[in-house]
């Protein structure tokens, strides 16, 4: 299927417009039904649309009655709640915004992650995989979730993907912001390098280092770049810690910010890469 999307994409990319591809698309997979098409109140549709489809994949999804009629939760949690059934089997959910007040999107390979990634920027539009970001501007409460001192967690990580020269993977466009995140894996710790914008104020680049050391995750923040903005400015706002003359000075204390995007760094990276796409 992600050979046909980017097929697809591909004979799309001058258009001026997203739309007419995103209905091709739709339409190629629905006919393989692998995707759906609902009005954003319609829960009862949901479920009986995200069930077959599953089914067509093998896999049983259940959503109750009581999450059905819960008027708390939406249909973009009803697609987080599902999503997460399906990752443990290599699937899951993506949607995009197609324009109009409806869900749209489909089921596909964890494995194809980057694929539909690059079908995204090839026409400019916006997807996200269920549970983590809506493309249609929700913003979940728990994003942060995520124990960033997790230790069995890191220590799964660093086993699965660690090598001693350094093994460099780099996650394009994730869900949350559309920022990239650049890791590099060794066997006892894990550096990520983040992009932050500040709108009117400057542009940071950040390595968070993660370190396991025992039962412990030991976490250090470095300030690589500044690109732009006034750094009395930049003091006067966010502190010393930010301020061009903090670069290259490791930090141990995290901003509230900071953290929950390092929880969703690590969300993006378990999502992607620790989990195995069925065969």
């Amino acid at each position: 299927m992600s050979a046909a999307f980017l097929s697809l994409a591909e004979n799309h990319r001058d258009d001026d417009t997203t739309l007419a591809l995103i209905w091709d698309i739709q339409q190629v997979s629905q006919e393989k039904n692998v995707a759906f098409d609902i009005d954003w109140k319609d829960k009862e549709s949901f479920r009986d649309f995200i069930t077959d489809i599953a089914a067509h994949w093998g896999c049983a999804i259940t959503l109750s009655d009581d999450d059905i009629h819960n008027e708390n939760i939406g249909i973009w949690e009803l697609i987080g709640l599902a999503h997460d059934q399906l990752t443990p089997h290599g699937l899951g959910i993506w949607c995009w915004n197609d324009g109009d007040d409806n869900y749209s999107g489909w089921i596909g390979r964890l494995s194809d992650t980057m694929s539909f990634n690059m079908m995204a920027e090839l026409i400019g539009a916006k997807i996200a995989s269920g549970g983590v970001a809506s493309p249609y501007g929700d913003v979940p409460a728990d994003v942060a979730a995520r124990n960033i001192r997790d230790p069995q967690w890191l220590c799964a990580a660093l086993s699965r993907h660690g090598q001693p020269e350094g093994n460099e993977i780099n996650l394009y466009d994730c869900s949350f912001s559309g920022d990239d995140f650049y890791f590099k894996v060794y066997p006892d710790w894990i550096s990520i390098e983040v992009k932050i914008i500040y709108t009117e104020l400057a542009v940071f680049w950040f390595a968070f280092s993660l370190r396991l050391n025992a039962d412990e995750v030991s976490i250090e923040r470095v300030l690589t770049s500044v690109d732009e903005g006034s750094n009395k400015k930049i003091r006067k706002v966010l502190g010393e810690a930010y301020a061009k003359t903090s670069i290259g000075i490791p930090f141990t204390d995290l901003s509230e910010d900071e953290e929950e995007l390092l929880a969703l760094a690590l969300d993006e990276f378990d999502r992607y890469l620790m989990r195995d796409a069925k065969a």
